[in-house]
């Protein structure tokens, strides 16, 4: 029995000169359908190697900028926003006065 190698495919049929065309075309379709099935097979373990890098650099990204609030560096923002407002309406007021 002769081992034919195609790439990284044996096969173990023993091919003559006397072998007809159809087998040795059947016999390179079923190589062809194992290739095809082998890179499926790679491009699946890609595709969802892909996808769990894409989901950790998410979670990563949502961690990193996701701002820090305290309590107080609230309450001092809402302070300063009253303090803006009071000091735009004075100052409106006056200038509408004189």
């Amino acid at each position: 029995m002769e081992s034919i190698e195609w790439g990284a495919i044996k096969m173990e049929e023993k091919l003559t000169m006397k072998t007809r065309k159809d087998e040795i075309l059947k016999a390179y379709e079923e190589l062809l359908a194992k290739q095809d099935e082998k890179k499926e097979d790679i491009d699946k373990v890609k595709v969802e190697e892909t996808e769990v890098e894409v989901e950790k650099e998410s979670k990563t990204a949502t961690t990193e900028e996701s701002p820090t609030y305290t309590i107080e560096s609230v309450v001092k923002g809402v302070a300063d926003l009253k303090l803006d407002l009071n000091r735009t309406l004075a100052s409106h007021f006056t200038v509408k006065i004189s």
